[in-house]
């Protein structure tokens, strides 16, 4: 039984958890969330997107069904043993290429810095 308003998100969230029998504490652990960041999203608080995904993925709905459920929307369980859709993995790809560059880049400079120290001698011939 839920304390929040049928066919809000928090009760579609008690509804999911009680049928994947997590407590709270145990949906934020799975999420990667606080429990105040879950209670807070339950009472209708906004989300950041990395927020509302990772709860989706814990509490194993499809990406978009917390925008689905706030337009009065039923939320779609997806199977877990089916592989990420081909628009959720490009997503993911491209945000992991780009969190590859922007590291390359820190390396990069990161390395210059380290060769700047290492030998002060060549930098003050090169001015």
């Amino acid at each position: 039984m839920s304390n929040y308003e049928d066919g809000s998100l928090g009760w579609w969230i008690d509804e999911r958890r009680a049928e994947l029998r997590l407590t709270w504490d145990e949906l934020a652990t799975r999420a990667n969330l606080s429990t105040e960041t879950l209670f807070a999203a339950a009472r209708g608080r906004p989300m950041r997107t990395t927020n509302r995904s990772a709860l989706e993925r814990a509490l194993e709905w499809t990406n978009g069904d917390i925008n689905r459920i706030r337009a009065g929307q039923e939320p779609r369980v997806r199977d877990v043993a089916e592989p990420a859709r081909d628009g959720d993995r490009e997503a993911e790809l491209q945000q992991l290429r780009e969190m590859a560059e922007t590291l390359e880049k820190q390396a990069h400079e990161l390395r210059e810095r380290l060769n700047q120290l290492s030998h002060p001698s060549e930098k003050r011939r090169a001015q």
